[in-house]
């Protein structure tokens, strides 16, 4: 269905929202190697990439550093999952150096985007935070620096795409 069958020609003001979860990645680690799960594409993505891209609306997902740092605690440092200052984290394959594990979920799903050549499909983060329940005041305090420091840096990346400051917080009060 394209913009031209929308009944009321109401496609420029009102967006269709799909939002993905990062479980819809293959990859996502080097960030460069982000890639959709093949048995989705044919029959999810470029379906939904098409018609995001007829219509104008962005594609959506929620990006959750707290998940990736519980699951890979031997892998991914708290001050990576965080915005503290950290040493970074290189991808070989685009030589960027990384200072959040945020950003580099962005990345992931750019580069997936890109994959499948959509990498004109603008991106917004819906749903992100850092999970409160059952820890110390002193990840809570941490918490609270951490979504100001993501908002900081989604309206860097909106920026960069000219997107307009969409953003959307969850796991605030948990």
């Amino acid at each position: 269905m394209g913009p031209k069958k929308v009944k009321y020609n109401l496609h420029s003001s009102i967006k269709v929202s799909s939002p993905i979860a990062l479980s819809a990645l293959q990859n996502s680690y080097p960030s460069s190697t982000g890639s959709f799960r093949p048995e989705l594409i044919e029959l999810v993505f470029k379906p939904m990439l098409d018609f995001l891209h007829q219509i104008g609306s962005f594609l959506m997902f929620n990006a959750y550093p707290f998940f990736a740092y519980k699951s890979n605690t031997d892998v991914i440092s708290l001050d990576y999952a965080l915005f503290r200052e950290n040493p970074g984290v290189v991808d070989a394959g685009n030589e960027f150096r990384y200072f959040s594990h945020f950003d580099a979920q962005i990345d992931a799903v750019f580069a997936a985007l890109s994959a499948l050549k959509y990498d004109d499909i603008r991106m917004v983060v819906t749903e992100t935070g850092w999970s409160s329940n059952g820890t110390r005041m002193r990840l809570v305090q941490a918490s609270k620096k951490l979504m100001h420091i993501m908002a900081i840096s989604s309206a860097e990346i909106e920026e960069q795409q000219g997107s307009g400051g969409n953003n959307l917080t969850s796991s605030v009060f948990n």
